[in-house]
């Protein structure tokens, strides 16, 4: 009679990699911008894994099976697409090293407050699809984790994330090189649908719980408001941030009219 193989025990997520990451969009992204150093693949297929594997290759980066790694019983609670990665620690960027280098016309995103992970993935992505830059404070804010790059899409490491800022410091760095300030407010300031933009615009958004604080929104030019419905106290961190970026996107892409 044939000996029974011992189960594999289970592992807790807890238990997975620093630095870790998954999904076929964030690794893509994570080897683009050179930040993988190691690649997790399943046997099969399909062509995108294909191709990550021979650009990983290409790069010298190494290349395992993703059944074999010892933390892979912990990957159930993800959709991983049979792909995951390690990475070098993620450092964001410097305020004073992007600022200079953005364009005539730009946008900032001053996030105030965000602790779901995946909140601050989907604001995150929106920025980037507008093409903004984000500042996150250094307390009161979710770590960049593996669940913020794969909701993000690798967005992580397409768009500037500045991290561990005072957010009043960085306001007034903002204004020193030309942006104005915009707070959004759900229940008072100037109607986001007739806003004139400045062509630097930085914006404040605050948690759904409390909003922007206090002392952030002393120190904006403007407060803004996105009209609603009555009844309807407030939107999602993530749909308040696209709408803004991107009337802002709008306002100019039209040279400059509401």
């Amino acid at each position: 009679m044939q000996a029974l193989q011992p189960k594999r025990q289970r592992i807790p997520v807890s238990q997975l990699p620093n630095d870790f990451i998954f999904g076929i969009n964030t690794v893509g992204e994570a080897l683009t911008a050179g930040g993988l150093r190691r690649l997790f693949v399943s046997a099969g297929d399909s062509k995108r894994l294909q191709k990550l594997v021979e650009e990983a290759q290409a790069a010298k980066i190494p290349v395992e099976r993703l059944e074999d790694a010892p933390w892979f019983s912990a990957l159930k609670e993800f959709a991983h697409q049979g792909v995951a990665g390690i990475t070098r620690p993620f450092l964001g960027s410097l305020l004073g090293e992007v600022v200079p280098q953005l364009p005539e016309t730009a946008a900032v995103l001053l996030v105030d407050g965000v602790n779901d992970p995946q909140n601050l993935g989907a604001v995150i992505r929106c920025a980037a699809a507008a093409g903004a830059a984000v500042v996150l404070p250094k307390h009161g804010v979710a770590p960049i984790n593996a669940t913020v790059h794969k909701v993000s899409a690798g967005a992580t490491y397409r768009t500037p994330i500045i991290l561990g800022e005072n957010l009043a410091q960085s306001i007034a760095f903002l204004k020193k090189h030309g942006f104005w300030v915009a707070a959004l407010d759900a229940h008072s300031g100037e109607s986001m649908f007739s806003f004139e933009f400045p062509r630097r615009t930085a914006f404040i958004v605050g948690s759904e719980e409390r909003g922007v604080r206090r002392l952030l929104k002393d120190k904006s030019d403007y407060r803004l408001t996105i009209p609603m419905q009555a009844g309807v106290e407030s939107l999602n961190l993530g749909v308040s941030a696209a709408l803004a970026l991107f009337f802002f996107r709008a306002y100019w892409e039209r040279g400059g009219s509401a």
